[in-house]
């Protein structure tokens, strides 16, 4: 039951404000007075719908939490402090997004947009639901997009996916790295491969790389069977920590022991090698013939 706001001082719409503010709808300064005399865009609308959801009580699932993002083309190119927001309205169905695929955070929501998103919000029975049988990992193309949201490209033309799982890997390390600030990021594409450098603040150089992803996504020779490795290139704690969580990815239940393997190859020593199978998972590791240590990953 909606209850009937008391009046208040000052403007016309000030006592549905103040409602807001009081239902935690909207929180207090987050809208100067100039901002109630524009339109709303649709990411301020998820906002508010998202907590709306909240103070009613409505449990949002993190499940399949990849496959919605997936669907969101803008996803990883709309502010990061509006992700969730369009995520949990568009995963309850309150907010659906445009026939390219994108959601539209920046955009005015229209009179009629906001009538439906209010209706789906007052009444869950009507929510459309969202079609996960048909995923597609990045985008419809199945292009790897980078960490701006650019889809990369080889000579001009889209990426050659032949190994499926590039992809969802990629769409991971992506979605780890996203907001870091320790790095300045360079992804680059090749005709079989794409390489993920991590790179001091401010440095272009790819040879001053502390670490590097490759993902084979048409993968020929050996890299059929192994598609994926990490390369450690120069130590440091904060290098370590973002290591870890990079082996998270493809070692979910068994990152730790991994990198112990990994810390235990001498960058020096061409004679130090680790190999074996985790989480169901082969790795190959050796050291990287200069510098620091790489490790071989399978397929499963």
């Amino acid at each position: 039951m909606i209850d009937n706001p008391p009046m208040k001082s000052g403007p016309w719409y000030q006592r549905y404000v103040s409602y807001a503010e009081e239902k935690g709808l909207v929180v207090s300064g987050e809208f100067k007075s100039a901002d109630y005399n524009r339109n709303i865009t649709r990411g301020e609308m998820s906002r508010i719908i998202y907590r709306g959801l909240v103070a009613n009580g409505e449990k949002i699932t993190e499940d399949n939490k990849d496959k919605y993002i997936a669907k969101i083309k803008d996803y990883h190119s709309t502010h990061a402090s509006m992700q969730d927001f369009i995520l949990k309205s568009f995963q309850t169905g309150i907010m659906t997004g445009y026939p390219d695929g994108t959601f539209g955070a920046g955009k005015n929501a229209t009179r009629a947009e906001a009538s439906i998103m209010i209706h789906r919000l007052i009444d869950p029975s009507i929510r459309p639901k969202v079609d996960l049988t048909s995923e597609v990992s990045i985008n419809r193309n199945g292009t790897f997009l980078d960490h701006k949201g650019v889809p990369l490209t080889f000579n001009g033309d889209p990426l050659i996916i032949k190994e499926p799982t590039a992809i969802e890997f990629y769409n991971k390390t992506m979605k780890l790295i996203d907001g870091n600030k320790d790095y300045n990021f360079v992804v680059k594409s090749y005709l079989n491969y794409t390489k993920l450098s991590f790179l001091p603040p401010g440095s272009d150089n790819l040879r001053n790389y502390s670490i590097m992803v490759t993902f084979h996504h048409n993968p020929s020779g050996g890299y059929v069977e192994r598609p994926y490795y990490i390369d450690y290139n120069r130590d440091s704690p904060q290098n370590r920590e973002i290591l870890k969580q990079l082996l998270s990815v493809f070692f979910p239940t068994k990152t730790q022991q991994v990198y112990d393997l990994m810390m235990e190859v001498d960058g020096y020593n061409a004679f130090v090698k680790r190999e074996g199978t985790l989480d169901g998972r082969k790795y190959f590791i050796r050291d990287n013939q200069f510098e620091g240590v790489v490790n071989y990953i399978y397929k499963k």
